[in-house]
């Protein structure tokens, strides 16, 4: 997550994800959506990822704006992912 995360972080400016290390980034948080999780998870991670979503693709106009959305949600909610 080394970009400006300004914008994108802008209805979440307390928000844990801002604060992940990078050996943390490369553990936690690098892959795409789970084949499993709670519906609780699923459902707390899907409300961030929508509102980051739209940020991110603002920032980053040729990036996949939905898979980096996903690991940002992720990180915000401190859910990390195991691979």
């Amino acid at each position: 997550f080394q970009q400006n995360l300004t914008h994108i972080f802008a209805n979440y400016t307390n928000s844990p994800a801002l604060d992940v290390s990078m050996e943390e980034q490369l553990e936690s948080y690098q892959v795409g959506p789970p084949y499993m999780a709670t519906g609780k998870d699923f459902y707390a991670i899907a409300t961030v990822w929508c509102d980051l979503v739209v940020k991110v693709r603002e920032v980053y106009k040729k990036m996949y704006a939905d898979m980096l959305s996903w690991s940002l949600a992720t990180a915000h909610l401190k859910l990390p992912q195991v691979t």
